[in-house]
């Protein structure tokens, strides 16, 4: 534009004209195409080229979105970098949203937030990035990208930010909605999941097969927290079914994990063995590291109560394994304190103590107070029969962490009475 610019039109001029601002005259509009080597009656054969070439470009990268999950996520990287296409074009934002799911896939966190930002940064510059919601899938990716890093906090801010920016009735709203719930409930807010749970189910039928197979699992674990075990078992087993049906086999690990831990709750020995080896079966077929974790340390808990501690030892020593592996610190620290608990039985009070204090650390890390209190907790009662100053110490740091717990809460606890 500027070197466009002369004294007879100005840059500010000729970006108006790109622009479409009505108020420009029409001789200004001739002088630029005059400047340009350019007449009105070509005008129409350039924006029929031009509208070629961004159809051609829109092709490739949906191509490329259509391949996310089954091709090497290396290679689509290396065909969005070679496409011509700059931070300036109206696509930018939908390059730097799939180059970020590419980083995500090949576990470059960092990158893909820094690809997440760069989409909503350009998402303003075309109407197809709203009609898409870019900028609100970005959002959800970054999210995402949180709760893999441990901060499940961050992770709901991101997920309130893309249900705000959510254009339209559209379907993915309650994929955000069910995420959001999902990392509710697993920093121990059920009353906040419950409300987002029982609206969510009213349009069950409106979701995509994944994010109500998710619902249904979330559904078993706050009717579990909640102590409606019936309503919980048969949540489990409905979503089951589907999934089943539907051959997603990642929900149905996790769903059969989610109908073991209810009937854990309710010391059904025998079925809880058998929905939990289940899900361990099915999450080491598909290689669902991450998530295997929970499966892993609720067996231990279920040997350590049936007494056998080597079961019990060998199923935990695996989830702590798999934790340190994937750095899935939330079911890591469930699984230090399971360790800790096994430990305590065993009379190894030393170890026990180890395992705790392993457990304290990451939970201060990843600041979760939920199980900072538990860690705390564990430790105040093997202190209580030895050191008198330690014990007080603990029962100090386990009073602010209440505090801070009940602080919290305070609005939840409002709702419910009301």
């Amino acid at each position: 534009m500027e070197d466009l610019a002369d004294q007879k039109i100005s840059s500010a001029t000729v970006s108006n004209i790109e622009r479409g601002v009505p108020h420009v005259g029409s001789e200004k509009v001739m002088y630029l195409l005059d400047k340009l080597g350019i007449t009105l009656d070509q005008i129409p054969e350039i924006l029929e080229e031009e509208n070629e070439k961004l159809e051609e470009l829109l092709n490739q990268l949906m191509a490329v979105e259509s391949k996310l999950n089954i091709i090497d996520n290396q290679k689509l990287l290396n065909q969005l970098h070679d496409l011509p296409i700059d931070d300036q074009h109206k696509l930018a934002a939908y390059r730097h949203y799939l180059m970020g799911r590419c980083y995500f896939n090949l576990k470059d966190l960092k990158r893909a937030e820094r690809s997440f930002y760069n989409a909503i940064r350009l998402a303003g510059l075309s109407s197809f990035n709203k009609v898409n919601n870019i900028e609100a899938l970005s959002f959800n990716e970054l999210g995402i990208c949180s709760f893999y890093q441990n901060d499940l906090e961050q992770a709901i801010q991101y997920t309130e930010n893309a249900l705000e920016t959510v254009d339209g009735d559209s379907w993915i709203k309650y994929k955000f909605a069910c995420n959001k719930a999902a990392y509710l409930e697993k920093l121990g807010r059920i009353g906040e999941t419950m409300k987002i749970v029982q609206e969510l189910w009213h349009h069950i039928e409106k979701m995509d097969i994944d994010t109500a197979l998710n619902l249904y699992d979330i559904r078993t674990n706050v009717f579990r927290k909640s102590k409606m075990f019936r309503e919980a078992i048969q949540c489990a087993k409905e979503g089951i079914e589907k999934a089943r049906l539907t051959d997603k086999r990642d929900r149905l690990f996790e769903l059969w994990t989610a109908l073991g831990s209810v009937y854990l709750s309710i010391q059904d020995w025998n079925k809880a063995e058998t929905c939990l080896l289940t899900a361990v079966e099915i999450g080491e077929t598909i290689e669902l590291h991450r998530v295997l974790i929970s499966a892993y340390t609720k067996l231990g808990i279920l040997y350590t109560r049936l007494q056998k501690e080597k079961e019990a030892e060998e199923s935990l020593n695996r989830a702590i394994q798999l934790g340190k592996d994937t750095n899935n610190a939330i079911p890591l620290t469930y699984a230090y304190l399971m360790m800790g608990d096994l430990d305590q039985c065993r009379g190894n009070i030393l170890g026990s103590t180890d395992f705790y204090k392993k457990a304290l650390e990451l939970s201060r890390k990843i600041r979760n107070k939920n199980l900072e209190y538990k860690a705390l907790f564990r430790l105040a009662k093997l202190k209580k029969g030895d050191s008198r100053e330690e014990f007080l110490s603990v029962l100090e740091n386990m009073y602010e962490v209440a505090a801070t717990i009940s602080e919290e809460s305070k609005e939840e606890e409002s709702d419910e009475i009301l």
